[in-house]
């Protein structure tokens, strides 16, 4: 048993992570990630008005169909970022932080003021009822 241990002492004394080269922030430690510019997104996402008044009277519906990861307010118009693509969500937060409040209840707002005239399916081919 004892040899067992020394041994696994021994060999645990080789095997550290001491001999990792320290690098300085900035160095590719980290990645490359950065913030988006006004370019890039304007490139990426959809930009929608958001009209809910006209939109309940069936006027200048949307085409766009995705999820809505933010908006820009210009003045008295707002418009909607929307992200078409094949895309997952992921929200984690802690408890009373506004993930309902400020994440799912504005989009669910948004499928109201369409009076469900979204498909029942979201690929063709696999129906939902």
């Amino acid at each position: 048993m004892f040899a067992v241990i020394g041994s696994l002492v021994m060999i645990s004394n080789h095997y550290t992570l001491n001999g990792i080269k320290s690098r300085t922030v900035g160095d590719g430690q980290y990645g490359t990630a950065r913030f988006a510019t006004e370019k890039e997104i304007r490139e990426t996402y959809a930009h929608v008005p958001y009209e809910p008044e006209q939109w309940r009277a069936g006027k200048h519906l949307p085409k766009e169909q995705g999820l809505v990861v933010g908006c820009k307010k210009k003045g008295n118009s707002i418009s909607a970022l929307v992200d078409s693509g094949d895309i997952h969500c992921l929200m984690i937060g802690a408890a009373g932080v506004g993930k309902t409040a400020n994440f799912l209840y504005p989009k669910y707002r948004i499928c109201l003021c369409f009076r469900n005239e979204f498909p029942h399916h979201r690929h063709e081919g696999r129906s939902v009822s």
